[in-house]
């Protein structure tokens, strides 16, 4: 029981870490104060919670157990290989790499982001000159 436990705690620490550079150097502290409800600041505490204790709090099973199901599906689903230097060198330009993490920090388009991603991710990689 407990390996099964520590692969889920290396995937949320892997997947904390994978979404904290999406935002860039800084990471989110700057979303931190200034939107602290900020869907991805909410997702990187839980993961990195979990990922340190391999425990879920009572009162946040519901929270912390769906944002290990999210990062379930991003991890086998998302079909670009990141850099882990640079999460965004999949996509052509710097301008579209910075469209993008402005749009990120935006916290109602900020799944809405990362779907676009997924289904332009995937049409690039079925041969679609998109």
């Amino acid at each position: 029981m407990r390996a099964g436990i520590d692969e889920f705690r290396s995937a949320a620490e892997r997947q904390a870490i994978r979404l904290e550079g999406m935002f860039g150097r800084r990471g989110i502290e700057p979303l931190r104060s200034s939107s602290p409800s900020h869907p991805a600041v909410r997702q990187i505490v839980a993961l990195k919670q979990f990922a340190a204790t391999g425990v879920v709090p009572y009162g946040t099973e519901l929270e912390i157990l769906g944002e290990i199901a999210a990062m379930q599906i991003d991890q086998r689903m998302w079909p670009v290989p990141a850099s882990r230097d640079d999460p965004w060198s999949f996509l052509p330009s710097v301008k579209l790499r910075n469209e993008m993490k402005q749009r990120l920090r935006e916290p109602g388009s900020f799944s809405d982001t990362l779907a676009e991603l997924y289904v332009w991710a995937r049409l690039r990689d079925a041969g679609f000159d998109v």
